[in-house]
């Protein structure tokens, strides 16, 4: 019945009621420019690239996890070159698919993703793009390029491993 209530007061706010001023001038220049483009530019060219950016994307993700898994052999320690030969040859097509996949199905989308970097950043005059895209195109031949040289010398060691090993792997190592 005889409570006793502390009651604690604070004073208000300094000038709790006043507002920013605007400025009286603005702060110099933007620290950003949006360009402007055309609503509708080059849309295909833009999903075309995104596709070919994602399947890119996939196929090394999908690779790396075939090579740590399907093509694992393991532990290879003293292993002949005969014998690491062997095992891919035991595993031919999963390797050839694994092959076209990581490199000449990629090395084609670098090209489509190439061409439409150039299309999406190409400007009058600009060295730096045209340099970029010769570079992203020859990387691009020389990826499919790799694909094939592994497919054909696989093709290759394996006709002469049915009549002289040694020979068969003397060409994969010379490929490989």
């Amino acid at each position: 019945v005889g409570r006793e209530i502390e009651i604690v007061l604070q004073p208000f706010e300094i000038r709790q009621d006043v507002r920013p001023a605007p400025t009286l001038r603005a702060g110099g220049d933007p620290l950003v420019e949006v360009l402007r483009l055309a609503a509708h530019r080059d849309h295909r060219v833009d999903r075309i690239a995104r596709i070919a950016a994602l399947f890119e994307a996939l196929a090394y993700i999908i690779g790396f996890a075939v090579i740590a898994t399907v093509l694992d052999p393991g532990d290879t320690e003293g292993w002949s070159a005969a014998r690491k030969l062997g095992f891919i040859l035991e595993k031919k097509t999963i390797f050839q698919v694994w092959t076209l996949c990581i490199y000449v199905l990629f090395g084609i989308a670098l090209v489509v993703l190439t061409i439409a970097l150039h299309a999406r950043l190409a400007k009058p005059s600009s060295g730096l793009i045209q340099v970029a895209t010769a570079f992203g195109l020859v990387w691009a031949g020389l990826v499919i390029a790799s694909g094939m040289v592994a497919s054909v010398g696989l093709e290759t060691a394996a006709a002469l491993h049915g009549k002289d090993v040694a020979q068969a792997v003397s060409a994969w190592v010379a490929i490989s």
